[in-house]
């Protein structure tokens, strides 16, 4: 099978193969500027691909593939195949000199090729007059310019005004934090500039170029390109009018590449996945090397068996772990009711999979010798291994928030939504367009503060509810439509925020709008939900409701049976079906739900776009980023409520630390045993590519230092107390008396 493309898409690794639509070398019918806008493509993507790091050795030849739209049209690196006797063989490396193509660093001939399989006429001598001895990517680009015409890129005409007379400039797509939302910016010179370029919307196919109130410099290792601007064509100029479409098309899917929505991740993403690992690190110390003693060893008696815990047990992959004795182990195990151990030879705390065991004592002389029992009797002990508490709880929560993160960083209002509003508080000029855009459609606002993302702090007993609460009234008193989403780390702070809502919204002038309250799990199970918040008595309530006014519609006996079919459905199995609470949660004004509970991962699998107009999240001081990310996911606008000087996150010294052991690891460790730590394996990918500086000896980017990487992410292990300093330069949030 010929492998066309391959490149990493967020956590996943993506092969193209050929299939119908995708013909080997095809050819298409040019329009003016496609050659050049396709080559400054692919000199981009190798600009990416250099700066991640650890580019794939191995001899390439280019292929330009597509589908049967143009606008897909791209050079792609595929696999060289060694020949031997004209027959394709293994690509191994005693082979590969006799393999065509070329290696990645050698840029002058990977732009050869793609020259040839574009069928542009240039002369090589060219290049070797041309171009330096290190050839480079940004030589690339600067040969571009030189030897074809400007790439033409199609403009809103409303731009005209922004840009030079002569309708040329050269756009640097920079991976700068700064443009970490922005895909490329134009310049017409050497020095900053403030015009943003961006990918089109819905409405209409051409370029915007706006103005924004940053400067911005290029990347001195990032290739720029020279473009000419163009307006859209008269009606009457089919032809024009259909090139000029398909080269903002093909712009769009440029933009996006070069914005980090294709395989790149920026900063932002990195800093909420390294957040989210050093959670995890802590479970570390619930994993314990154990060896099998002898019953006279060990005390223990018939069916049960004995093993000592090595609690300074080095890790394999990162080092000296700190350990509970197995006393305070025997102890966690009572306080929360799980009794069941596990024991195998992975050292991830987080695989179940083994022998199990139930936890029976320890010996009286050594809390380090835990009693186990095989409860079936039919178990064969392993001799040594790792043993953590069977506790499925653990797992799902942490699977659950690694798919919140996941899903979350990808969002519009996370990657651009969330970080823009940061940024748009930092600039020179506060009051630009979006604030006062904000502040004169909310006109009634209760607090000081206003914009996409606001802050509200407040010490005990301040009345940070009783705010959440009136900020419900207001927001619903202006907008009866809006939707609005209430969290809360913990479900005592919750239930007692969506009481309050609820008793609130019980006036007259809120009549009609309701507060659901979802929770899942054992919760629902148990029925530990108030009836008047449950989404399943209130749906069940809401479909009767509809139902008794539907019989005045028609008398008509089939009518009437089916009506009632529709009743009986409300339950199924003994049990109430789930429809009129799904129903329910639609329809409800005001959802309540915990910020890692599994209906908040299933309203971000389920959301199109921004679901909620708001979301007030309380004890955002206690909640680590990925207890609050799903929550800015799914909204347009986020209060979040809290108090950076009472507790911080849980463990939030230990998990600091780990952060520092997370980026000091061995890397040649960790390929070794990159199925059983993938998530960390990208994870350190990359932060080689985000986290980069300059160094003046080798005049391009290099990854940061370790020391720095951990700094830089740091603050964002306590995300209010990090945004509340940033607000506090400010003075932009809402401090409660």
């Amino acid at each position: 099978m010929e492998i066309l493309d391959h490149r990493r898409v967020g956590g996943t690794y993506e092969i193209s193969v050929p299939n119908k639509k995708t013909p080997r070398n095809a050819k298409f019918g040019k329009v003016d500027g496609f050659d050049q806008l396709i080559l400054a493509r692919f000199i981009q993507e190798l600009y990416f691909l250099h700066k991640k790091g650890e580019p794939p050795g191995g001899r390439f030849d280019c292929s330009l593939q597509g589908d049967l739209d143009p606008s897909g049209w791209r050079i792609v690196l595929v696999p060289a195949v060694p020949m031997f006797r004209k027959k394709p063989t293994s690509i191994h490396k005693r082979f590969t000199k006799s393999a065509s193509g070329c290696e990645i660093g050698d840029i002058r001939g990977l732009l050869k090729l793609a020259i040839k399989k574009l069928n542009i006429e240039v002369d090589d001598s060219i290049f070797d007059e041309w171009w330096d001895e290190e050839d480079s990517i940004v030589e690339a680009a600067e040969w571009l310019e030189e030897s074809l015409p400007p790439i033409p890129i199609p403009i809103n005409f409303k731009s005209t005004k922004l840009i030079s007379e002569d309708a040329l400039g050269w756009i640097c797509a920079s991976v700068t934090e700064k443009m970490g939302s922005w895909p490329a910016c134009c310049y017409e010179d050497d020095g900053a500039t403030n015009l943003e370029l961006r990918a089109p919307g819905r409405s209409g196919p051409p370029m915007r170029i706006r103005e924004s109130l940053e400067s911005y410099s290029p990347d001195p290792d990032a290739p720029r390109f020279r473009i000419e601007y163009r307006s859209a064509p008269q009606p009457w100029e089919e032809e024009e009018k259909s090139e000029f479409e398909l080269l903002s098309k093909y712009w769009k899917g440029c933009l996006g590449e070069w914005s980090g929505e294709g395989d790149l991740e920026d900063k932002v993403g990195v800093r909420m996945r390294a957040t989210l690992e050093a959670e995890k690190f802590q479970l570390l110390r619930g994993c314990y090397a154990v060896k099998l003693m002898s019953r006279n060893e060990s005390g223990a008696k018939k069916g049960e068996y004995g093993y000592r815990l090595l609690v300074n047990e080095r890790h394999p992959l990162f080092g000296d772990i700190k350990r509970n004795d197995g006393g305070s182990l025997l102890d966690s195990c009572i306080a929360n009711a799980t009794y069941e151990v596990c024991i195998n030879n992975n050292p991830n705390p987080l695989d179940y999979s083994g022998a199990i065991f139930r936890v029976n004592r320890t010996k009286d002389d050594d809390p380090n010798v835990l009693i186990l029992i095989d409860e079936g009797g039919k178990r064969r002990a392993p001799e040594k291994g790792w043993m953590r508490v069977h506790d499925i709880g653990t797992k799902t929560l942490q699977n659950r928030k690694q798919d919140i993160v996941s899903r979350a960083i990808h969002t519009q209002a996370v990657r651009n939504g969330l970080w823009g509003s940061i940024s748009g508080r930092g600039s020179s000029s506060v009051s630009s367009w979006r604030f006062r855009e904000w502040e004169k459609s909310h006109p009634n606002w209760r607090i000081s503060c206003y914009g996409n993302l606001q802050l509200v702090q407040g010490p005990p007993g301040t009345g940070k509810t009783w705010t959440a609460t009136r900020l419900v009234e207001d927001i619903l008193r202006e907008n009866p439509d809006a939707k609005i989403l209430l969290c809360a780390k913990e479900h005592l702070a919750l239930d007692h925020l969506a009481n309050s809502v609820k008793e609130a919204l019980g006036a007259d002038e809120f009549r009609g709008l309701e507060v659901s309250r979802i929770v899942s799990g054992r919760r629902s199970e148990k029925g530990l939900v108030d009836e008047r918040l449950d989404p399943f008595a209130l749906g069940r309530s809401f479909a009767e409701e509809v139902l008794t006014a539907s019989e005045s519609i028609s008398k008509k006996r089939g009518y009437r049976d089916r009506l009632g079919e529709i009743r009986e459905s409300m339950v199924q199995k003994g049990h109430p079906a789930i429809w009129p609470s799904n129903f329910l949660k639609r329809e409800a004004a005001v959802v309540c739900v915990t910020t890692a509970d599994d209906a908040m991962l299933n309203l971000l699998r389920d959301a199109r776009g921004e679901a909620f107009d708001y979301a007030i999240v309380e004890e955002a001081g206690k909640s680590y980023p990925s207890e609050l990310l799903g929550a800015v996911a799914i909204s347009r606008n986020t209060i979040l409520i809290g108090d950076q000087m009472q507790l911080p996150p849980f463990e939030i010294k230990e998990i600091r630390r780990n952060l520092l052991r997370i980026f000091s690891t061995n890397s040649k460790k960790l390929r070794k045993e990159k199925s059983k730590h993938r998530e960390l394996v990208n994870l350190l990918s990359d932060v080689r590519f985000s986290h980069t500086k300059w160094d003046q000896d080798s005049e391009r980017y290099v990854p940061d230092d370790v020391e720095n990487v951990v700094d830089d992410i740091k603050p964002w292990l306590e995300p209010f107390r990090w945004l509340f300093e940033l607000f506090g330069k400010l003075n932009d949030y809402y401090v409660l008396g």
